[in-house]
């Protein structure tokens, strides 16, 4: 997971959509959370 956070496209974009919504408001990416709403998955 933390590797797929850095993955970017041929223009530098982040490829998650949600995440890169999220940075482009400012949002910093400082870790994963083990376990964190195991429900989501």
């Amino acid at each position: 997971m933390t590797e797929y956070l850095k993955l970017h496209n041929e223009h530098r974009q982040l490829l998650d959509p949600i995440v890169a919504f999220h940075v482009s408001g400012g949002a910093e990416i400082r870790g994963i959370i083990a376990n964190y709403r195991p429900e989501d998955a």
